[in-house]
């Protein structure tokens, strides 16, 4: 019998551009299939996918969706980390698009040679990317609450935790991994999403997992 539970494809990793609609299922407490997938797997894949691209977010009965940020909108309306008032959650998708241009400038970077990735890193770390930082920090600074709307999380603030987890990891070879540091309305929201208990109980869980598939 086919699976009544919505299912998430992402690759096996646990930030980029799937992780925020699998943290945002856990936080709403709703089943949903994990399905992890190797990048030696991915090519048997892409041809099946609506935009040849992952996430993609299959609802039973219904059909599949591509594009991280509509299933990032879907994921937190059923999760109550999407507002229901119209200009509120307008507020919330303008949080989502300004900071996709982050993921997409960096990402543009990653098949480049090491010289070229080396200049256009650091071109981004010191000109491209601080504006949209700048920006995000005034709109984000127009709520006193801990997150980016007020007292309670939405769908931008998992975004961001998830973005800011990435940017300081220090995966990224020649970029700053303090970067954000400067940012403290950014990283301020980052660090209240991570001391959600929900949250916490996510990565922990995901460490156990790890572990034990490390002793097989």
């Amino acid at each position: 019998m086919a699976s009544q539970l919505p299912k998430l494809t992402y690759f096996d990793m646990d930030g980029g551009r799937g992780e925020p609609a699998r943290l945002a299922f856990y936080y709403g407490s709703i089943a949903f299939e994990d399905n992890r997938v190797t990048f030696a797997k991915w090519g048997e894949l892409k041809g099946s996918t609506p935009w040849g691209s992952l996430p993609t977010l299959e609802i039973p009965g219904k059909g599949t969706v591509g594009q991280s940020l509509a299933i990032f909108r879907y994921v937190g309306r059923h999760a109550n980390l999407y507002p229901t008032d119209d200009f509120q959650a307008a507020q919330v998708d303008q949080i989502l698009e300004g900071l996709e241009d982050v993921s997409v400038k960096l990402g543009s970077t990653m098949r480049s040679d090491e010289e070229k990735k080396k200049a256009d890193r650091q071109r981004l770390a010191n000109e491209d990317l601080p504006r949209i930082f700048e920006n995000a920090e005034k709109i984000l600074s127009k709520s006193s609450g801990k997150f980016a709307l007020g007292d309670q999380p939405t769908i931008a603030d998992i975004v961001i935790f998830v973005l800011n987890r990435w940017l300081s990891s220090g995966i990224i070879d020649f970029f700053p991994k303090d970067f954000t540091s400067k940012y403290a309305r950014f990283s301020g929201i980052a660090q209240a999403v991570g001391d959600l208990p929900k949250i916490q109980d996510y990565y922990a869980g995901r460490q156990k997992a790890k572990e034990a598939a490390a002793s097989k």
